[in-house]
């Protein structure tokens, strides 16, 4: 089988393991019998933290922009170019497309 194109190699062999039991006298309840949390690598770069959901921060002002500007008929894409390009950058604007 010929491959399209190589990819990079992007196994760490991270030791982070997380495993849990139900329990069966506890209807719901559930047991961690394993937790390592350990990594050796890096969870996020700076480039990429903004994709993060947890870093996802809409504001009320920006919620009506986005509405504002559907209403108008301005695609969705366009409209986060026009956010992010007024925020200095996608990092800038609290949310991704």
């Amino acid at each position: 089988m010929t491959k399209k194109r190589e990819r990079a190699e992007t196994r760490t062999s991270c030791k982070v393991k997380f495993g849990i039991h139900r329990e069966p006298s506890a209807f719901g309840k559930y047991r961690i019998y394993i937790l390592h949390l350990e990594h050796n690598h890096l969870l996020y770069t700076r480039a990429t933290i903004h994709m993060m959901p947890s870093q996802c921060h809409i504001t009320e002002i920006q919620t009506n922009k986005i509405k504002l500007a559907d209403a108008s008929g301005i695609q969705v894409k366009r409209s986060h170019e026009f956010m992010s390009k007024k925020a200095g950058g996608v990092e800038g604007t609290g949310f991704i497309e």
